[in-house]
């Protein structure tokens, strides 16, 4: 299924209202996420980027079911994770991150079917936009992110810096499919997955769910913003985290989509990914 480790970028410039789809073999190193979205800001900060970030598990396996919202306010940057079906439409979009560069000269909503962008208006009607079954949509208001009217996280320095970009809603529609060269591999994997509720810390419960994500757990709505870097890297949620730490399970799930990855990988890139973060933390 996996043809190539480059990544696919969707820059959008607000203030100019363009925007260009880039394959970015340099960035191959990284397996997604948190990884990719301080990569990403540490190359765009000078345009104060709000980036949207999967990881390469996202739309394919139980649990993985959170996008990396990454963002600068002065001189702090911010690390978020939401749920929904948003990581999934970013994946079906047939990207590995979003970049919006730069603030709008007034408030748009910003309309994403796989690499292509069509900017509106403020005043829209956000639920108009997009494919239906298709789509997620993020709604913009004061003191609230919300995403299919339901998945949200909220905070003060998220609504400062969504206020300057005078971004009132994106939505993102995906169409694309991929083929598993092994299903059947591929479905017992996954059902195996499935099985394991042992493993997560949160009970099982009848709120809406993550897509992917059978729990319903009554924190299905509320974001995050810390958590196991590597769990981080490929979205998953932190509820999972003693799933997705085992590296032996992990590297299956990689291998099965086509993803030549193995423990030394994934050590290195851990290693290099502290080093970015610390050069975050200590710059």
């Amino acid at each position: 299924m996996i043809t190539s480790l480059a990544k696919k970028i969707l820059e959008i410039d607000i203030e100019k209202k363009t925007f260009q789809l880039k394959k970015r073999d340099d960035l191959s190193h990284l397996l997604g996420g948190v990884g990719l979205s301080m990569k990403l800001y540490q190359e765009f900060r000078g345009k104060k980027p709000l980036i949207l970030a999967v990881g390469p598990l996202n739309g394919f396996f139980p649990f993985c079911s959170k996008t990396s919202v990454f963002f600068g306010v002065k001189n702090n940057v911010y690390d978020y994770y939401i749920g929904g079906s948003l990581g999934n439409r970013i994946k079906f979009a047939g990207l590995d991150a979003i970049v919006v560069l730069g603030k709008a000269r007034s408030d748009i909503f910003i309309d994403i079917q796989d690499d292509q962008v069509t900017f509106l208006d403020y005043g829209v009607d956000f639920h108009s936009q997009g494919l239906p079954g298709r789509r997620s949509i993020i709604e913009f208001k004061t003191n609230k992110y919300l995403l299919d009217n339901y998945f949200r996280f909220s905070g003060s320095e998220a609504d400062s810096f969504l206020s300057f970009k005078n971004i009132s809603g994106i939505v993102i529609s995906g169409t694309n499919t991929f083929h598993i060269k092994d299903k059947k591999a591929y479905d017992e994997l996954y059902k195996e997955i499935l099985t394991r509720y042992e493993y997560l810390s949160v009970k099982k419960d009848s709120f809406p769910s993550c897509s992917g994500c059978p729990m319903g757990c009554k924190n299905s709505n509320i974001g995050e913003n810390s958590g196991n870097f590597l769990v981080h890297s490929i979205v998953g949620c932190q509820y999972a985290k003693k799933l997705y730490s085992n590296k032996d399970l992990l590297i299956s799930c990689l291998n099965v989509l086509g993803y030549p990855y193995t423990h030394e990988d994934i050590e290195k890139y851990l290693d290099n990914l502290y080093n970015l973060h610390n050069e975050f933390i200590f710059k």
